[in-house]
């Protein structure tokens, strides 16, 4: 390093006043052009005969590069060096030489108070982000400076001027307050309920920030796109702003409106004032706006944009980069706020036609049910006269269709029937006709239907249903359903053991515990849902008894088990097809023979139904007894219950068909098999052989069950496609989605499912399950055909693109990580694996770690843990700058929020800018110490005060423990002439030791930072380690080239010296 002379070296080398340094040195610009001036023309007159102390302060600013300048004299004559080149903008160079009111007349009202009490008072100023609106480019532009005058001493002490350093700190000011309005912007738009509300909340924050938004307006468009109307405003409605704008109207044009929405582009729009002859706003500023920029407002999940901002810029701000970046940010939050609040109140919407549909729902039973009667008529009529054979024979294949056609026909029948017979008893129009029969009897013989089917479930079977003596009034038809309802049930949820139904009849009625329990008795396992109606006290009753040995009810169930729609969750099944209103109806039914219905169950022993009839006919409407009927009867008899209860057997147990369904295959269409193979999981037979029979002609198909096996199958033999039913017995269709979904073996495999619940809301709960598709019952066979073909299809792209984006990822520089809506790590690029792995944590290991609670403990309360939680929170993009301690580490964010949840972070290791920064900062504050140093310089009036002045400023300036000052005496042996902080001994016996010879030219500075590892003299070490130094630099005095001296700087510990330490201590 070069090191040219400084003052405090010349005055040390060379007292004598009349030695003069060169005035203007360097090559800098300013150096030749204060060189090639004519300075005999200014007040100042030649340079030569300039005060020794104004040529030392130029000597001083010509050599930083720190924006500095002085003004000389009574006329304040500026002089200026390069980095200050760019604070006067075109007044340069004419600046030079000029006087300080005319350089900055329209700003002197400010300045110049505060340079005339330097001057008269030697009182310096300090000013920190001041607000000066200045002219430097060719308009009048809002600016921001640090800067402080100091009073410049002339060589007879007194003020001969003002030294300024100075800061720019428009960018920062300008740039905090933005980030404020963009902050605000996000967390206050997201708060609105609706679109007007959204705009609105966005207008009143824009409007509190009139410096960078001089005006705005918010405008979104129609249904039919034709119109724009302005839904927030920060000014009153006038001509450049109406209420609304036709696209295609003079309005439009001005503002280019159309264009900005078709090209989804921002667009700058200049002279305002010509454009719609009035002058818009210029916000803070006396000035009119002269031009805006229109922004579109368009939200990720639109194809294009739904509405625009206008913005006005303000006239005394340069539109440069960072001006529309804020602009447009400011642009994307609203659309964000907008878009949010559509949803909002799309959901709100949603739910009240929800509920209003479920008010129609009891309504539109009682109103359509019945229609339904007549085409299923027309269905199965033609069905059975095919399978009789009366209108030609039929193959194997074609049977086995039919028998499927007839047998769901038949089941749909019933479910008609059944929500028919419900209808009617809500709206009271259920028609019963009551006539005496011997109810045991007619027990028997509805109890006999379901012989076969309990013992091929493998199941004993008792029947206890003598000839009851006791007039009992029922109706046939509902008897029916009562019965085949409960026998149904029984089968349904038994697994082993026995089903028993039994009818008594006596005085007093016993349930199943020995002791009939009347009234609402909802204590322990046996619950009781209806009471006698004693109005008619009957002299006896006769009890129905149906118990099984089948899975129980939880007793937290049993209020609830008569119900409409009511199901047992996870209760396990043979089936989980139902409609869920079976038991509320036979609860009806009871009750019109003013009977009551019981329940006692327990888990895994079984339950048991007891229904209470009177006898006789006093309880009974006489209008009723031995009636005529008028409605049209719905009782089917048993054969659709039967039917139905041997399609949940194995299929091993029955013999419904001749052959195996799975092996038809129609002769007329050969099979075209794909290489993919398709898992099909279903419990209903039916549906299970027709979905198999449809689909092995393009792929290869297997057909299971229950979802416990699906999922058995979908590990061992990772399928392509899995057609899935939603109600299972055991595992349903959504548990084996989550399962699937669960494992990263399994995740991945599309999975569509099948379920009878349409609409919406049903499509919706599938979606948000996880399914890749949801298809309703009924749909066509091409139709389903054509959606599996799509989604193996999407599925081939998807995977193909997946592993192009992880390639991306993987080659990026950025480190990435994605964290879960759960704050867990779930996946990160090789980038950030090696940050991992840099600081000790095994990339592998922190997969599915919590973020904060296992990973980065020491980081919860962090700025950037702030800023996660808020980007996770409110759903906007975050840009942060955070600083981890324990990794002693700088890391600049990119936070952005992703749409099933979680975060995605891009991060950068800024650790050397940052010390960059701070390194700036210390230098500041180094050479505002300078500043002071100089004027105690100027001011010293013996050598002593000169050295003291120096120390002052080096043990300040460096933060060093101790300092020295060491001269050449005559004969070339260094010797301390001032000092702080050292002992005698160590002066004495270090005085002397020198790492320059006295004739070597342009020294070096030499820096020991730790003197325990320094190559040194053992005997010159021990001494230096007894004084308890642990780190000293050596810097050289040196006046035209030539040794004359040094400072000694010293630390207590081992100590990094950095050039700019360096560069203040020499100078």
């Amino acid at each position: 390093m070069l090191l040219v002379p400084t003052p405090d070296e010349a005055a040390v080398k060379v007292p004598d006043s009349s030695a003069r340094i060169d005035v203007f040195p360097g090559d800098s610009e300013m150096a030749r052009r204060m060189r090639e001036f004519d300075w005999s023309a200014t007040p100042l007159g030649p340079a030569e005969s300039w005060p020794r102390s104004l040529q030392t302060v130029i000597f001083l600013m010509l050599n930083s590069r720190y924006p500095m300048f002085v003004w000389w004299g009574s006329k304040l004559i500026n002089l200026y060096n390069d980095a200050y080149i760019p604070v006067l903008g075109a007044r340069h160079p004419e600046a030079l030489g000029r006087s300080a009111p005319r350089i900055w007349n329209e700003i002197w009202d400010v300045l110049g108070p505060q340079a005339e009490a330097v001057m008269r008072e030697g009182r310096a100023t300090w000013n920190e982000s001041l607000l000066l609106v200045m002219e430097r480019y060719g308009f009048t532009e809002e600016t921001y400076f640090t800067f402080s005058y100091s009073p410049a001493p002339d060589n007879f002490g007194n003020v001969g001027g003002v030294f300024c350093a100075c800061t720019e700190d428009t960018k920062r000011v300008i740039g905090e307050r933005r980030l404020r309005t963009l902050r605000r912007l996000g967390e206050q738009a997201t708060q609105a309920k609706s679109v007007a509300e959204a705009c609105a909340i966005a207008a009143a924050t824009m409007r509190d920030n009139p410096y960078d938004l001089p005006f705005a307006m918010i405008y979104f468009l129609d249904e039919n796109g034709a119109k724009a109307r302005r839904l927030g405003a920060t000014i009153p409605e006038n001509r450049a702003a109406p209420r609304v704008i036709e696209l295609g109207d003079e309005v439009d044009m001005a503002w280019s409106c159309r264009q900005v929405i078709e090209s989804a582009q921002s667009l700058i729009v200049s002279d305002l004032g010509e454009r719609f002859a009035t002058n818009l706003p210029g916000g803070a500023w006396p000035e009119p706006a002269r031009e805006a920029v229109v922004l579109p407002l368009i939200n990720p999940a639109q194809a294009r944009p739904s509405g625009i901002l206008i913005a006005g810029v303000s006239p005394r701000l340069l539109l440069d980069e960072d001006y529309r970046a804020f602009l447009n940010l400011a642009a994307g939050h609203i659309a964000a706020a907008v878009g949010s609040a559509r949803a909002y109140e799309q959901e709100r919407k949603r739910v009240e036609a929800l509920a209003e549909i479920d008010r129609a729902k009891t309504l539109f039973f009682s109103n359509v049910s019945h229609e339904f009667r007549t085409p299923l008529t027309l269905i199965l009529g033609p069905v059975e006269e095919l399978l009789s054979g009366a209108v030609g024979d039929t193959n194997e294949v074609q049977r086995a269709h039919l028998m499927t056609l007839r047998n769901n026909a038949v089941r749909l029948q019933k479910l008609v029937n059944t929500l028919l017979d419900f209808a009617r008893v809500e709206a009271g129009r259920i028609e019963a006709v009551y006539e005496p029969v011997d109810i045991g009897i007619l027990t028997r013989e509805l109890a006999s239907t379901f012989c076969s089917a309990v013992h091929r479930a493998g199941l004993l079977y008792i029947m206890n249903c003598p000839s009851i003596d006791a007039p009992v009034y029922i109706d046939r038809d509902m008897w029916e359903k009562i019965v085949l309802n409960l026998l149904s049930n029984a089968l349904k949820f038994t697994f082993r053991g026995v089903i028993e139904i039994s009818v008594t009849e006596g005085d007093e009625a016993r349930g199943a515990s020995g002791e009939w329990r009347v009234a609402n008795d909802a204590v322990g396992a046996f619950h009781s849902v209806s009471s006698l109606d004693t109005r008619h006290s009957p002299p006896t009753h006769v009890v129905l008894t149906i118990r099984d040995t089948g899975v129980g009810i939880p007793e937290h169930e049993l209020p609830h088990v008569f119900d409409r729609f009511h199901r047992i969750p996870n209760n396990r099944s043979r089936t989980q097809e139902g409609s869920g209103i079976g038991l509320a109806l036979v609860q009806e039914l009871v009750r019109l023979h003013g009977g009551s219905i019981q329940v006692e169950s327990e888990i895994d022993r079984g339950t048991t139904f007891t229904i209470c009839i009177p006898t006789g006919s006093a309880h009974l409407p006489e209008s009723r007894l031995s009636a005529t009927r008028t409605l049209a009867s719905t009782a089917l008899g048993a054969a659709p219950f039967v039917e139905e209860a041997l399609s949940w057997l194995p299929r091993s147990d029955q013999d419904l068909l001749p052959i195996s369904s799975l092996t038809l295959i129609d002769g007329s269409r050969p099979p075209v098999l794909g290489s993919e193979r398709i898992l099909i999981a279903d419990d209903n037979l039916g549906m299970r052989d027709y979905l198999a029979r449809l689909l092995q002609t393009h792929w290869a198909v297997t057909a299971v069950e229950d979802g416990m096996k699906a999922l058995d199958i979908a590990q061992n033999e990772q399928p392509d496609l899995i057609l899935s039913d939603v109600m299972m017995p055991g595992l349903d269709g959504f548990a084996l989605l989550r399962k699937l979904r669960e494992n990263d073996q399994t995740s991945a495999i599309p999975v569509i499912l099948l379920s009878a619940r349409a609409g919406e809301e049903a499509y919706i709960e599938g979606m948000n399950a996880g399914a890749d598709d949801y298809i309703a019952k009924p749909f066509s066979a091409r139709e389903l055909i054509a959606r599996i073909k799509a989604l193996l299809d999407v599925t081939r792209v998807r995977r193909e693109s997946e592993r192009r984006v992880t390639n991306i990822l993987e080659s990026i520089t950025d480190g990435f990580q994605v964290i879960d809506a759960d704050w867990r790590l779930t996946y990160i690029n090789l980038e950030a694996k090696r940050t991992l792995e840099e600081h000790g944590i095994d990339p592998e290991w922190a997969i599915g770690k919590h973020f904060w609670n296992e990973l980065f403990p020491d980081g919860v309360e962090s700025d950037l843990a702030e800023q996660l939680r808020h980007a996770m929170t409110v759903r906007v993009p975050v840009a942060a700058e955070s600083y981890y301690a324990p990794w002693q580490r700088w890391y600049g964010n990119r936070i952005y929020p992703l749409p099933e949840g979680g975060l995605a972070n891009y991060f950068q290791d800024i650790t050397a800018r940052k010390r960059a920064e701070l390194s700036l900062a210390e230098s500041l504050r180094q050479q505002k110490l300078l500043y002071e140093f100089l004027g105690r310089l100027y001011l010293a009036e013996s050598l002593d005060e000169l050295y003291g002045a120096a120390l002052d400023a080096i043990l300040s300036g460096l933060r060093c423990a101790r300092a020295a000052i060491l001269l050449l005496d005559p004969s070339n042996v260094m010797r301390f002439v001032a000092w702080r902080g050292l002992s005698e001994p160590y002066r004495r016996a270090v005085e002397g030791h020198s790492p320059w010879s006295p004739d070597e030219m342009n020294p070096q500075p030499v820096c020991i930072p730790d003197i325990s590892s320094a190559e040194v003299a053992d005997s010159l070490k021990d001494v230096v380690m007894a004084e308890g130094i642990g780190a000293l630099a050596f810097i050289p005095l040196v006046l035209n080239g030539k040794l004359i001296g040094k400072f000694m700087t010293y630390y207590d510990g081992p100590h990094s010296f950095s050039n700019e330490e360096i560069d203040l201590g020499h100078t």
